[in-house]
């Protein structure tokens, strides 16, 4: 693992040298890195850096929503699929759609890409994706996590895996895991 240390307001960063090395030192699976606020520290592989420093930025930015914040169960699906479309089209801008890209990742920029063209009321839609500035991003993030809109069931499904235990609360009412 290389290490670079923190310059001002910026986090230490830890880069691992594959997706095992991470899941190692985490102890977790089917990650590929993360932003931990409190330690100001942002742990990945190369590949998978541009994400989470879009998380980082994000949570600079003081737009970053915090679901520990939020009690209501919709709420707290729209806010953390925010927060990861923020971090998945920064990655996108920084490095296209390769590297440690999860496949709901993958499936979710090809839907953007074909709604992008077909809604017209998508804030920055004359822009291409690569081009946004990162408060463009985070626009568009906060419009297409809306849950009334008539595509949120379909971001439900591409961040299925994702959202887990909000998905469970919403679908059925009540987190089996808080029960």
């Amino acid at each position: 693992m290389r290490e670079i240390e923190a310059r001002a307001d910026e986090p230490k960063i830890q880069i691992c040298e594959s997706l095992a090395e991470l899941e190692q030192i985490t102890g977790l699976r089917n990650i590929h890195g993360f932003f931990d606020a409190e330690k100001n520290l942002i742990v990945a592989t190369s590949d998978s850096l541009a994400h989470e420093v879009a998380h980082f930025k994000d949570y600079r930015s003081g737009r970053m929503l915090f679901l520990s914040q939020i009690s209501d169960p919709l709420q707290r699906v729209e806010a953390k699929l925010r927060n990861e479309i923020v971090a998945i089209l920064f990655a996108y801008t920084k490095s296209g759609t390769g590297g440690a890209s999860l496949s709901y990742e993958h499936q979710f920029m090809r839907w953007l890409e074909f709604i992008r063209a077909s809604e017209t009321a998508l804030p920055h839609g004359d822009t291409s994706l690569s081009n946004l500035k990162f408060s463009q991003i985070q626009d568009l993030a906060e419009t297409l996590c809306q849950h009334h809109h008539a595509w949120f069931a379909r971001l439900e499904i591409l961040f299925g895996s994702y959202l887990k235990d909000e998905h469970l609360t919403l679908t059925y009412g009540q987190s089996p895991i808080r029960r």
